[in-house]
């Protein structure tokens, strides 16, 4: 009796196949109907495409919790240009300006953008500044979201640039007083793009109030702190977050070095 030989086994087909030859046949398709679009697919699929989300937001008070209209919102994306000496260096891709409605609100649309070969996205900020200080920041003119220059040129801490133009004999008195600025980065330990210059006094500021973790870039809510007379006053502020957060920024030697050279409007006015 002949010895039964073993069954043959049949080699399967690759599990990818199937999915690589519907690929082909659907740009095989639409390069018949509409080849304009294979390359507008072709081109999202690129590696060299970064780009930034759809961002909005509303800034509120840190102390009354209501909206705040009329402060400038910085969006700032940097990336990497290639170095061959091996030395890493940021520059500004893109940078917007726009300011917060009757409601508070802002937002910035959605947008791709092209890196060059070896070029590396560093990723994207937003710093909260009012314009009523001369502490705002320039947007787009450094890789700094919260940057100052001195009408002479030159860069200075955010803080004692307005210490500056509070000092001149002509400078107004200003009431309400101003709001702190505030960053919002992706990673505040290893920010990109830089939150603050190389001298700006962050040292004096808690971590987590001038420069925060962005969350959510579609659902932002951004308490700004009022420079106050006194810091008691962050005691009525309607949550015990947001009284920490007054406080701790209103006792910082920033704080006090601002009351010591702002001019208060006399009460009434």
């Amino acid at each position: 009796m002949a010895a039964l030989l073993p069954p043959v086994r049949r080699s399967k087909p690759e599990w990818w196949w199937p999915y690589f030859l519907s690929v082909v046949v659907v740009l095989f398709l639409l390069w018949q109907l509409a080849p304009g679009r294979v390359f507008v697919f072709l081109e999202w699929l690129s590696p060299f495409r970064v780009g930034t989300p759809w961002i909005s937001g509303t800034v509120v008070d840190a102390v009354t919790g209501k909206p705040v209209p009329g402060m400038d919102v910085c969006l700032l994306v940097t990336y990497a240009p290639v170095n061959f000496d091996h030395r890493r260096s940021s520059e500004v891709m893109r940078s917007v300006v726009t300011r917060t409605d009757v409601s508070g609100r802002f937002f910035f649309e959605r947008r791709d953008d092209e890196l060059d070969w070896f070029d590396h996205w560093e990723g994207y900020g937003i710093a909260v500044t009012d314009p009523a200080a001369q502490w705002k920041d320039a947007c787009g003119k450094g890789i700094y979201l919260l940057e100052a220059s001195y009408p002479s040129g030159g860069h200075s801490d955010i803080f004692r640039i307005e210490a500056y133009f509070q000092s001149l004999s002509d400078s107004p008195a200003k009431n309400p007083l101003p709001y702190f600025p505030a960053a919002l980065v992706k990673d505040p330990t290893d920010p990109h793009p830089l939150p603050y210059g190389r001298s700006v006094s962050f040292g004096h500021f808690p971590d987590g109030t001038l420069v925060r973790k962005i969350g959510e870039p579609s659902k932002l809510k951004i308490a700004l702190v009022p420079l106050l007379g006194d810091e008691n006053e962050c005691r009525s502020a309607r949550d015990s977050d947001s009284a920490e957060l007054c406080r701790a920024m209103n006792e910082s030697l920033t704080a006090d070095d601002l009351r010591k050279i702002w001019k208060f409007s006399p009460p009434g006015q």
